[in-house]
């Protein structure tokens, strides 16, 4: 019996997205604290927009959970807030540091994000993760208009996971962790593409 696309994907997406958490929290975090805080840059994001960031990054917040995931495997140190309230069974997976931040809420489906809050704590990037077409690009500029914070687009396409990493790490000064989990996932989505095609042809 032939099991949905769709099914295989989603337990794709599950597996890389819990094994990475374990992955990362494992790693040695080597993020640059050199800089100023005060000094800037432009960056290309994976949208297409050009967005002016800080050199020194220190506190960062996803509009949503896979790109809060994606920050959490690179760097927990960064994160300042969830968007929704953590349960039991997620927080076997997650560092004790990281139980009890905030939940700030997001710009999801039907979410709103806790912008009085968010503002309080000010973080210096927000990270968009979805897709990486006008529309993502447009809901971007809307929040950094919204919240003066600058916001970057990154792919959530489960095939560019490795990119999506290659280019977070390099904004987060994270660049050898972010290979050692790009590769991680083109390793293992191959590996589940291959025993998925054996299983089809079964």
């Amino acid at each position: 019996m032939r099991k949905p696309k769709t099914f295989i994907i989603l337990l794709a997406a599950i597996s890389l997205l819990l094994t990475c958490c374990l992955v990362g929290c494992g790693k040695e975090q080597e993020q640059d604290t050199g800089g100023s805080s005060d000094t800037v840059h432009t960056v290309v994001d994976m949208a297409g927009r050009e967005v002016t960031v800080p050199n020194k990054i220190d506190k960062v917040f996803s509009t949503n959970p896979p790109g809060a995931i994606l920050l959490y495997t690179l760097d927990p140190d960064l994160m300042i807030g969830w968007n929704y309230s953590l349960g039991e069974a997620e927080k076997r997976f997650i560092l004790p540091q990281c139980h009890n931040l905030p939940n700030l809420g997001g710009w999801m489906a039907k979410g709103t994000c806790n912008t009085e809050e968010l503002l309080k704590i000010k973080p210096d990037l927000i990270i968009y993760m979805g897709d990486t077409d006008q529309v993502a690009a447009h809901l971007a500029n809307n929040i950094q208009n919204e919240v003066d914070i600058p916001v970057v687009v990154v792919d959530s396409d489960i095939k560019n996971m490795e990119k999506a990493y290659e280019f977070i790490g390099k904004l987060l000064n994270q660049e050898k962790q972010a290979k050692t989990l790009g590769t991680y996932c083109r390793e293992t989505l191959g590996e589940i593409q291959s025993k998925s095609k054996k299983n089809y042809r079964g």
